[in-house]
């Protein structure tokens, strides 16, 4: 974790409370023995099997990738996508960083991801095996028209595949996308909701982006619930049930 810290700049620290900051956030940051064994520990013990000479070496090089490698990969993934727009780590601006703020940030998205289990698979094929009758398939796909933003490919012909894939599900679906007539007209047989908020990528004040939050179940009984991962004070949006479908695909 220090090694993190000074790959983004926060070093030398400049105050007591940023100090006092940082034992809090070093004294959550051991694991149970049980964790600590990992992949640059099992390198460390092969290395450890080479003859003397060659194993100093090797455990020489390996640690050095441990400290550095590493880190700062990761500290570059994480200041280029703080310092772009909407995280999409191509287009950048210029915004402070502080410490306090980037260890709030790092334990309220440890816990929300301390029991996820990430799968890199096509989207088409994972869906259908993880659909269960009390689930709920979450997509949010590349906007419509907007392929162009993202580094995968994803056309007009992978939009109808997802929406078919999404109506064959058994459990309940909710997608986000772009607010334009096709989505619209290709999601008819959806409830449809217009989301209006803030738009931080624009560069006019109270600048608003309307989205649509699309499910295959009535999503009124759930109006006045939680919105958002994290329930960010301040933030605003407004929404309206737009298009009803004439049969409900998921009771």
């Amino acid at each position: 974790m220090l090694s993190l810290l000074r790959e983004l700049d926060f070093l030398p620290l400049h105050s007591r409370a940023e100090f006092d900051d940082l034992k809090a956030l070093l004294a959550h940051d051991a694991l149970p023995p049980e964790e600590m064994e990992s992949w640059e520990e099992k390198e460390l013990e092969i290395a450890s099997s080479f003859p003397e000479e060659d194993a100093t070496e090797l455990i020489a090089i390996l640690k050095g990738k441990a400290e550095l490698r590493n880190v700062r990969r990761a500290a570059a993934f994480y200041k280029t996508s703080r310092g772009s727009f909407s995280g999409t780590r191509s287009s950048f601006g210029v915004k402070r960083n502080n410490i306090r703020r980037f260890r709030y940030q790092l334990e309220r998205a440890s816990k929300r991801l301390q029991d996820v289990v990430i799968e890199n698979k096509d989207a088409m094929s994972l869906i259908p095996e993880r659909d269960v009758p009390n689930g709920i398939v979450y997509c949010d796909p590349p906007y419509y028209e907007a392929e162009q933003l993202y580094e995968a490919e994803f056309g007009k012909r992978d939009h109808v595949r997802l929406f078919h894939v999404l109506k064959a599900c058994k459990g309940y679906v909710v997608v986000s996308y772009n607010d334009c007539p096709y989505i619209r007209n290709l999601y008819k047989d959806f409830f449809i909701i217009t989301l209006q908020r803030d738009n931080p990528m624009a560069k006019k004040k109270k600048s608003v982006y309307r989205e649509l939050i699309i499910t295959n179940y009535d999503p009124r009984q759930f109006w006045d619930k939680q919105l958002d991962l994290f329930e960010e004070p301040g933030a605003k949006w407004t929404m309206d049930l737009v298009h009803i479908p004439r049969k409900v695909l998921k009771q």
